[in-house]
């Protein structure tokens, strides 16, 4: 679960010692990884491995599908809240996360099953640049 939402829920009262216990979990796990991995390597080389595609990582997808297809903290209807990208590529190229409003409509399906929502790009939108299908209610 994301940090945002352990936020969320502990300024709402909901936040339960599962929750917590799960956040726990998550950080021992990602611990025991880490040390196993200096176990045999030096921190300067685990830093220069993991360091570089995080940030990739940050700029490749958090900022254009976190971001860009949500608006804002928006809690409306998933239509309004969340939009997808057009185009296979998109598709492809993010595993699924262009397809953002068709999860929030169906969040029980896996990534591949998203493939046939994707729409092509409409006729007069250049294909070489990324386009959001924002809809409004």
């Amino acid at each position: 679960m994301p940090h945002h939402w352990f936020f969320w829920l502990r300024e709402r009262g909901w936040l339960k010692r599962r929750d917590l216990i799960e956040l726990g979990l998550n950080y021992l796990g990602i611990v025991f990884v880490f040390a196993v991995v200096l176990a045999f390597t030096s921190v300067s080389r685990l830093l220069w491995g993991m360091v570089p595609p995080l940030i990739l990582v940050s700029l490749l997808l958090w900022y254009p599908f976190a971001v860009q297809t949500h608006e804002g903290f928006s809690t409306g209807p998933a239509d309004s809240r969340s939009h997808n990208y057009y185009g296979l590529f998109m598709y492809w190229f993010s595993f699924g996360l262009s397809m953002h409003r068709v999860h929030h409509r169906q969040p029980k399906l896996a990534w591949i099953e998203l493939k046939p929502f994707v729409e092509s790009v409409p006729r007069g939108l250049p294909r070489w640049r990324p386009h959001r299908d924002i809809q409004t209610v």
